[in-house]
């Protein structure tokens, strides 16, 4: 059976073949990175720097993300592990089964749901970073969401 390999302790690869399995427990992500819970998604801060800001989604049917928005100066890319994400950019549908990379750049207008029975799981990358972690935290901190976007000259997003 293959292992991940660690390189050090932030940098490790995923075996192709237990992507292939959709094998992702919380001891095979070994997850005691910071948690943030809310009542249909669990989300866990994997990285958060300049660079970019990943992050570790496990979120129940009928989970739905963020409004229609748009990030100005970063990539929003998502690859799913498990289940299924329904996204629209720029006013299109896109269907994500298990193993799609989507990446709205910066300007596309996008949102996402898990519109299937089933649960999710998705790796979502921030790139570069602009602190977006912060942002996750003061939401599931319980901010007001509306008031928090509209300071986004930190953090370069606006809702559509």
């Amino acid at each position: 059976m293959a292992t991940r390999e660690r390189l050090s302790p932030d940098v490790f690869r995923l075996p192709v073949e237990r992507i292939r399995e959709g094998y992702y427990s919380d001891n095979y992500f070994n997850l005691t990175k910071e948690l943030l819970e809310e009542d249909d998604r669990r989300l866990w801060i994997l990285a958060a720097r300049p660079e970019l800001c990943v992050f570790l989604f496990d979120a129940d049917p009928g989970y739905v993300g963020p409004s229609t928005h748009v990030h100005r100066q970063h990539v929003d890319a998502f690859y799913v592990l498990e289940g299924a994400l329904a996204f629209e950019l720029d006013g299109e549908p896109v269907d994500a089964p298990a193993g799609t990379w989507v990446a709205a750049t910066p300007g596309c207008a996008h949102t996402f749901r898990n519109a299937r029975e089933e649960r999710v799981r998705f790796l979502n990358v921030h790139a570069p970073g602009l602190r977006f972690d912060e942002y996750l935290r003061r939401q599931a901190g319980g901010e007001d969401g509306r008031p928090f976007h509209e300071s986004f000259a930190v953090y370069e997003m606006e809702v559509a």
